[in-house]
């Protein structure tokens, strides 16, 4: 089940969802704000305490974006896992990563979308081998009639 509220520039959302297989609940929060002058802040939480598959811990984030001309708007984002899920697997440990996102949505013309953007991922965990760490370019480019 979920619920949403929004006033003026506040969004605000909230869900639960309940696993059968494992006999517990996860819940998410989502709160945007548009201050109205090309800035929008938001954040979210989600936890479940390890005890589903659907979050496998807690999970928070904040995300930011930037209207800087009506055809170039800028976006980032970072969000941390903090992995509880063990499923009856001993040589399975508790450990997390780290997700940072940026870039860049240009509107060359109405129905043509440029949007490079670069992410990378950073694990944690007690069992972490060299090398697991990543980053990655992408390059969205939609035409839509």
């Amino acid at each position: 089940g979920g619920i949403t509220y929004t006033s003026g520039g506040l969004y605000l959302a909230g869900i639960y969802q309940y696993d059968n297989s494992e006999s517990a609940g996860a819940w998410k929060v989502r709160g945007d704000y548009d201050f109205g002058n090309g800035w929008k802040f938001g954040g979210l939480y989600a936890s479940d305490n390890g005890d589903t598959d659907y979050v496998k811990g807690h999970i928070w984030g904040v995300t930011s974006q930037w209207q800087m001309t009506e055809t170039f708007l800028l976006f980032a984002g970072y969000g941390n896992l903090d992995d509880q899920f063990v499923d009856d697997n001993p040589s399975e440990s508790d450990g997390g990563q780290d997700y940072t996102t940026f870039g860049l949505a240009w509107t060359v013309v109405p129905g043509l979308l440029i949007q490079p953007e670069y992410n990378w991922v950073s694990y944690t965990s007690d069992d972490n081998a060299a090398g697991e760490n990543f980053g990655r370019f992408s390059l969205r480019i939609e035409r839509s009639f």
